[in-house]
């Protein structure tokens, strides 16, 4: 028998419904820069991993202490750094200040990016990202309504 795989625009729409292989990645453009009237070529693609099994448990923590507790900014800080354990890799990501563009370096301790350069995004971008490992994982609706 033949092996089926799925089509882009299908795999999209079961990312969060159906397991997600941690040895696999997704090309992810924020949303605040889809809707920019800028090149594509300055829109940064971020490559995301999914979760291993451990960081699943940890999200699933996380997000239950978060619904108990007030402290987000020890969750936002905890979440932004699993989230930057994900990522791995980008292109085109520019400074706006400077107008060059920030080359992706990898953690030398850890997998995912340097934590000094993934810390230098705005955090609306890191929330952003942060919203699509969730996604990824399968978080329910429920769980994620009681981070908002």
């Amino acid at each position: 028998m033949t092996a089926r795989v799925l089509d882009e625009a299908t795999r999209k729409a079961l990312q969060g419904l159906t397991p997600f292989s941690v040895k696999s990645t997704i090309k992810y453009i924020p949303e605040a820069f889809e809707k920019l009237d800028v090149p594509e070529d300055c829109k940064p693609v971020f490559t995301i991993r999914g979760l291993t099994v451990a960081e699943g448990k940890e999200l699933d923590e996380m997000v239950a202490r978060a619904a108990d507790n007030s402290d987000m900014m020890k969750f936002n800080s905890d979440a932004f750094d699993l989230t930057r354990k994900c990522i791995t890799g980008w292109v085109n990501l520019f400074d706006a200040g400077s107008g060059e563009e920030i080359e992706y370096k990898q953690d030398s301790q850890q997998a995912g990016a340097d934590a000094e350069t993934f810390d230098i995004l705005p955090v609306t971008i890191k929330a952003d990202l942060f919203r699509k490992v969730m996604s990824m994982h399968g978080l329910s609706g429920t769980d994620k309504a009681s981070l908002q």
